[in-house]
């Protein structure tokens, strides 16, 4: 006699970084340029060669991830994604964020700044880019919220340069060629909610372009040579 059974058992992934679980067999299949048993490393190689089908490296230079003992999901204290100072690590004590960067695999963790929503800001000073300049960041939308948010650059009396978030869409604000006060490009894409993104937003003297992830989503035509200014 022939018995036919079925494999009831639910596969357990608990996969990382968007990597999506075969209940079958519970393996991840990872997102483009994450690696490991859980999708929990990011290989930066792999995800341009992917990409672009081309190393990123420029002369001949050879792409190399950084080791997996080297950047982790943990903090530097191993309690979880945000480290706690003091902690030590091969020897060496860190208190801040910016202790020592002389070691040579460099310190087990990448500083930022977490903000709850409630009217807070990292101050830069009276920063003056010049018309020629890129603003670069990492960042990652927790809550969505219905008004317009600064996530990096200058918002002061018009002469406007930022990266913003306006309802979940990407943008950013910008000096019009027609002499007017701040102006905001907006664009059709959203933040990815709880996953961290790149992106930048450079001037040239006559047009802003903003990327994300790599990709351009926009570019404006802005008044000529203007000058950011403020906070």
């Amino acid at each position: 006699a022939c018995t036919i059974t079925a494999t009831c058992a639910i596969g357990i992934c608990n996969c990382k970084n968007g990597g999506s679980c075969n209940l079958f067999s519970g393996a991840c299949t990872c997102a483009a340029g994450y690696v490991g048993d859980y999708c929990e490393t990011f290989d930066y190689c792999r995800y341009e060669l992917e990409r672009t089908r081309k190393s990123p490296c420029l002369n001949g230079g050879k792409c190399a991830a950084v080791p997996k003992t080297v950047i982790s999901t943990q903090g530097g204290d191993g309690t979880g994604r945000d480290c706690v100072f003091p902690f030590n690590w091969k020897g060496k004590t860190f208190t801040r964020c910016i202790d020592d960067n002389s070691l040579a695999q460099g310190p087990p963790f990448a500083c930022g700044v977490k903000f709850d929503g409630h009217n807070d800001y990292l101050d830069m000073g009276g920063f003056h880019p010049g018309y020629v300049a890129t603003y670069e960041v990492w960042f990652k939308v927790d809550v969505i919220q219905n008004w317009r948010e600064t996530v990096i650059g200058n918002m002061d009396s018009c002469w406007d340069a930022a990266l913003t978030v306006s309802n979940g869409f990407f943008g950013f604000a910008y000096k019009p060629n027609n002499g007017g006060c701040t102006a905001q490009k907006i664009t059709t894409m959203k933040t990815n909610i709880g996953h961290w993104q790149h992106a930048t937003l450079t001037m040239d003297g006559s047009y802003m372009k903003l990327y994300v992830n790599g990709s351009e989503i926009a570019s404006q035509q802005t008044r000529a040579k203007f000058q950011p200014s403020g906070r």
